[in-house]
């Protein structure tokens, strides 16, 4: 049964951070590598609540639109839409769990999830 996560195992207890949006992608970077067109494609993103591990692949079966996907990517649980693997955690809802704040050049703030281990390349 899936419920909402809370005190399940797998639990990011990550210090919050804040970082500018250049240290951030630059983070991006150095952990997935900087000769992907599309570097959406290659990231990994854990919960919060209940530490799965998700990209955007998993997203693309619930979204008819990319912006859509992107919107939620990094933010909110895919198991909000999947009954198949993750929590109904939701970034912007009541509980501001997302140990990242993201400060945008417009000086607005976002919080994300923190980005899970990159695969080596063997």
């Amino acid at each position: 049964m899936r419920g909402s996560g809370f005190g399940t195992k797998g639990v990011d207890r990550t210090e919050p951070r804040t970082l500018s949006m250049k240290d951030w992608i630059e983070e991006c970077f150095d952990r997935f590598g900087r000769s992907k067109e599309y570097p959406e494609d290659v990231v990994k993103f854990r919960c919060p609540v209940c530490g799965t591990v998700q990209t955007k692949e998993d997203f693309v079966p619930f979204f008819d639109k990319e912006i859509e996907l992107l919107g939620v990517f990094g933010l909110s649980c895919i198991g909000r839409w999947s009954e198949e693997k993750g929590c109904d955690y939701a970034g912007g809802g009541l509980f501001k769990l997302n140990p990242v704040s993201v400060v945008l050049e417009n000086g607005r703030i976002v919080d994300v999830f923190e980005f899970a281990e990159a695969e080596k390349e063997v």
